[in-house]
């Protein structure tokens, strides 16, 4: 897995088991010191926290979403000033799996980047979430084509068709991750 340290003015993430590659493109364009090989993965050192996150465009994450909801995107659009973000609420973001991963704020993200932005504020997802239903939620994604935020302006929907096709389908892929696992707890 991977993890966060902080070392008086740095900020260290420790990655693990991903290549030296992937690490660079990760890191890529930050004040990093290079990066080294230890025990525990790869340790990479960035002179911010959050420094992985602020220098990253909507265009590099990955949504955990594939569709938006219109109705949503209308309130959204209502309060959000593109040329003023003190309002906006960073949209939370997991390294998972080698990607930057939206974990929440997909709609957020729709209606900056149909106001012509390419970056908003991001913070990294703090939260105990459940990453296994997010891998599905991601992969299911990726399947229907949805690999950045831009890709989510061609998947809004009406209040009942995005109910149906985007939480029906969350509910059921709850319901059955919760039986698989009550199943092996079972054995």
């Amino acid at each position: 897995g991977d993890y966060c340290f902080t070392a008086g003015k740095w900020a260290g993430m420790v990655f693990h088991p991903y290549s030296r590659r992937e690490i660079e493109r990760l890191t890529e364009g930050l004040d990093a010191l290079p990066v080294e090989e230890t025990e525990g993965g790869f340790t990479v050192l960035v002179e911010k926290p959050g420094a992985l996150l602020s220098s990253r465009k909507l265009s590099d994450l990955q949504p955990s979403q594939f569709y938006i909801s219109e109705e949503k995107l209308q309130k959204v659009e209502r309060w959000f000033d593109p040329a003023d973000l003190k309002n906006f609420e960073p949209i939370p973001v997991k390294l998972l799996d080698g990607e930057f991963v939206m974990t929440d704020g997909h709609t957020r993200a729709a209606a900056a980047l149909r106001a012509g932005l390419q970056s908003v504020p991001l913070c990294p997802d703090e939260d105990e979430l459940d990453w296994e239903m997010y891998r599905v939620c991601v992969a299911a994604a990726k399947e229907r084509g949805v690999f950045s935020p831009a890709d989510l302006l061609e998947r809004i929907l009406p209040k009942d068709p995005y109910e149906e096709k985007w939480n029906r389908w969350c509910d059921k892929m709850q319901a059955e991750i919760r039986k698989k696992r009550a199943s092996a707890e079972e054995k």
